[in-house]
């Protein structure tokens, strides 16, 4: 299976990734990568985001984006009418993102305020890449924090998965999406960032990018280009 995209979709995806075709998704546009614009504002008690009420999707592609950025915290089990709320509001952007010809890079997260099992990474994973949501591109937690994963934990804590556990999770979380997957390590330095993509890699798991601060991603240009998938395996163009 594969993500069906627009000519115009792909070619800014084309210029959101580095010149080994894996999507390394920036805020800041440089020589090999295009600028995302974040389309959300402030989040509610509920945590369902607003939208930049000076921006849209044609302005964004006006001014010269290469992506709509959506962050989303999302957990199935949570209330079913805010859930309702955020997958109409995914459905929204998702359909104004694509009218523009640009590409939908649907950051998912956990709430904080919810224990991050892997089952409800893995639900996530699943619900979203639907194509209701016109995602091009979803941005996720792992399913295990490799700070839980024996090998990795710092002493004296006792690791919560053994490697075989953590990496059949992995794969799982790979296996729920045909949309290119991107691992969000923001705020993770190059070389806990790298731990995650090789433990990925070496799992099973199709990892397609990173997101990333840009020196982050110029300090694991060359580990991406090894262990991550090219993104173009998992789009097709539409007539």
């Amino acid at each position: 299976m594969s993500v069906k995209i627009t000519l115009g979709q792909f070619n800014h995806l084309k210029a959101l990734s580095n010149q080994q075709l894996v999507l390394t998704a920036t805020t800041e546009r440089t020589a090999t990568s295009g600028r995302l614009v974040t389309y959300d504002g402030d989040t509610d008690a509920d945590g369902l985001p607003s939208l930049q009420a000076d921006l849209s999707a044609l302005r964004i592609a006006e001014t010269g984006g290469d992506g709509v950025l959506l962050h989303l915290t999302y957990l199935a089990n949570d209330d079913e009418v805010i859930n309702d709320r955020k997958k109409t509001l995914v459905e929204r952007v998702g359909a104004e993102a694509k009218a523009n010809h640009l590409p939908l890079v649907l950051a998912l997260a956990i709430p904080k305020t919810a224990v991050p099992a892997p089952e409800a990474v893995i639900a996530m994973t699943r619900e979203f890449s639907d194509p209701r949501y016109n995602a091009s591109v979803l941005t996720l937690p792992t399913p295990v924090p490799l700070s839980h994963v024996d090998g990795f934990t710092k002493t004296p804590a006792t690791p919560t998965y053994d490697r075989a556990q953590a990496a059949a999770l992995f794969k799982q979380q790979s296996a729920a999406t045909d949309l290119p997957l991107v691992v969000d390590a923001t705020g993770l330095r190059a070389a806990d960032a790298a731990a995650v993509l090789n433990f990925a890699h070496d799992s099973g798991e199709e990892v397609n990018g990173l997101l990333a601060s840009p020196s982050v991603l110029t300090a694991l240009a060359k580990p991406l280009s090894k262990v991550a998938t090219p993104w173009t395996a998992k789009v097709e163009v539409e007539d």
